[in-house]
């Protein structure tokens, strides 16, 4: 993300999460050097940070200190969002089933996912009969967990494919493919970047 900063023609600079400061009379966040930091891309995550000392600090750096991602965006890592658009949106074809109670799912294989979870740590997979078929050891659960109904991947030998895409404003803008040799997607998955070319059909290609 540095080198990418670099190439637009700003002068990136890295700073460790620990090394943040706050700067109470002028109300913005310092770093390291105690130079104000007015743009920052973060990869720390939300769900700790507003739980922190320094947490409070947030709502008052604003116009002061722009996040990316902006705060936000924690209401979307929060997976009781699956639950929520379920119940707005039932029968959707793009959306799972989801609970925050199995029983709904009676008969169903589900999913039971921590709320603020990452990476497939404390996820576990259930059969039809609430039995667990595979699991993940984590930090997360204490927030509580969603359920929801198991999706059938693609058969590829070996593998379970899982696709991220981005969405900037309502237009697609990037896409990649994570691959596990076990049925939950964890950090250890394989990152396979691929791009889209465009004015490239299909019968074009060898």
């Amino acid at each position: 993300m540095a080198e990418t900063a670099a190439a637009a023609g700003f002068d990136p600079k890295l700073v460790f999460i620990e090394d943040l400061q706050w700067d109470v009379d002028a109300a913005v966040f310092l770093d390291a050097d105690g130079e104000p930091v007015h743009h920052i891309f973060k990869l720390y995550p939300w769900e700790w940070m507003v739980n922190e000392q320094f947490g409070g600090f947030l709502l008052q750096s604003r116009g002061t200190t722009q996040w990316v991602e902006p705060p936000w965006k924690l209401l979307l890592s929060n997976k009781q969002l699956l639950v929520v658009l379920w119940e707005f949106f039932p029968g959707h074809p793009n959306l799972l089933p989801a609970y925050a109670d199995p029983a709904a799912l009676a008969g169903r294989r589900y999913v039971r996912k921590p709320r603020l979870g990452r990476e497939g740590a404390n996820v576990s997979l259930h059969d039809a009969d609430g039995a667990v078929v595979a699991e993940e050891d984590g930090p997360y659960g204490d927030e509580g967990f969603v359920f929801q109904e198991r999706a059938t991947f693609a058969p590829i030998p070996g593998k379970t494919a899982v696709i991220g895409s981005w969405v900037v404003g309502d237009s697609p803008a990037g896409i990649d493919l994570r691959e596990t040799s076990g049925p939950i997607t964890g950090d250890l998955a394989e990152f396979v970047p691929h791009f889209i070319e465009a004015g490239v059909e299909d019968g074009d290609r060898a």
